[in-house]
């Protein structure tokens, strides 16, 4: 479990090992790839809910991101992510 607070207060994002790498459940830390990918610069006129504090939603993608997981799966968006 990670603390990915911006979406909510007490967001978490749950990290799984795997053989092939982490790969990361991001919950509502980031709808869709696009907003995860694009993070801080992200168009989120579609999202209006996406955070409830910018700030430390930014700084929760930046840290997803540093953690370079394998896979990321989202809740709102049916693709997972592979890197």
């Amino acid at each position: 479990m990670v603390a990915t607070p911006g979406h909510t207060a007490g967001h978490q994002s749950v990290f799984v090992d795997t053989d092939g790498g982490a790969s990361v459940m991001i919950g509502d830390a980031a709808y869709t790839s696009e907003i995860y990918r694009d993070a801080e610069k992200a168009d989120l006129s579609n999202w209006p809910g996406q955070h409830a504090n910018r700030r430390d939603w930014t700084r929760s993608l930046k840290k997803v991101h540093e953690m370079r997981p394998r896979a990321v799966h989202f809740c709102h968006d049916t693709r997972v992510l592979d890197s």
